[in-house]
């Protein structure tokens, strides 16, 4: 059984951490202040690692469901004596 997809709030955190880096770049070269770039960075780790605990939550369903499955038997063929 393939593992599953990435869901698209997953792909969607991904692809705002990488858009924040030209907005990272842009508030380096433009603001004096450290806060704003700090504020950047920490945007982006955190929508890396929401995204990462997103998928290592997604995984661990998916083993579970396939132990499960693995677990009971899909066809059990009942046999009576007659």
């Amino acid at each position: 059984m393939p593992e599953p997809k990435r869901t698209g709030v997953q792909l969607a955190l991904y692809t705002l951490s990488v858009l924040l880096l030209p907005v990272f770049l842009y508030v380096t070269w433009r603001v004096e202040s450290p806060w704003p770039r700090f504020g950047c960075i920490l945007l982006a780790f955190g929508c890396q690692l929401v995204a990462k605990l997103l998928r290592r939550r997604q995984l661990n369903r998916f083993e579970r469901e396939s132990a499960a499955e693995s677990s009971v038997p899909q066809h059990q063929v009942r046999v009576s004596a007659d």
